[in-house]
């Protein structure tokens, strides 16, 4: 019996709550006031700052970062780096240690894949630069393997042309 009064007591202060509700809406009782200036403040800061596309393809403020590579923490030799470049391009950079570029790869979704019937509609890329690259490896010969996230594998020798494409969701590290 005593759990029954407290389901009902419970319910009962719910209803009471909801039906407050109700009339904070319709008849503008206290704190209606408040949330409607919460909510004015809530469009005004959004409609500011509304964000289009993704985090990632912002630019960053400084034209060149700092390079300064910590000996102890770096791999020697060459390193391949993935990024969206100022264009909102995609690109692939084998550089050297002291921030020379060696190799660059330039890399456009829309280019390599017109038809991507293997990404469902809603998920297909329609602005640059459509996707990022997460996951990439340089062959022995010269040629780039990479993941568009989600979105397929590619090879690309090293002139950039395209020497086949994998038509599934793939995403992750590329390992040789």
């Amino acid at each position: 019996m005593d759990l029954v009064a407290r389901v009902l007591f419970i319910v009962s202060v719910l209803a009471l709550f909801f039906a407050y509700g109700m009339g904070v809406g319709k008849y503008h009782l206290f704190p209606y006031a408040f949330l409607e200036q919460a909510v004015a403040g809530f469009q005004s800061i959004y409609s500011t700052v509304r964000i289009k596309d993704k985090w990632y393809y912002y630019r960053e403020q400084e034209e060149t970062l700092p390079f300064s590579p910590d000996e102890q923490q770096t791999f020697k030799g060459l390193n391949l780096v993935t990024r969206i470049a100022a264009d909102r391009e995609l690109s692939a950079d084998i550089i050297d240690m002291q921030n020379r570029t060696i190799h660059h790869w330039n890399i456009n979704w829309f280019d390599i894949w017109p038809d991507a019937k293997h990404v469902p509609e809603k998920r297909r890329p329609k602005t640059k630069p459509g996707t990022h690259i997460h996951g990439a490896v340089v062959l022995n010969n010269g040629d780039l393997v990479f993941n568009f996230e989600h979105l397929g594998l590619v090879r690309l020798d090293r002139d950039g042309n395209v020497l086949w494409r994998m038509p599934y969701r793939t995403h992750h590290s590329v390992y040789q």
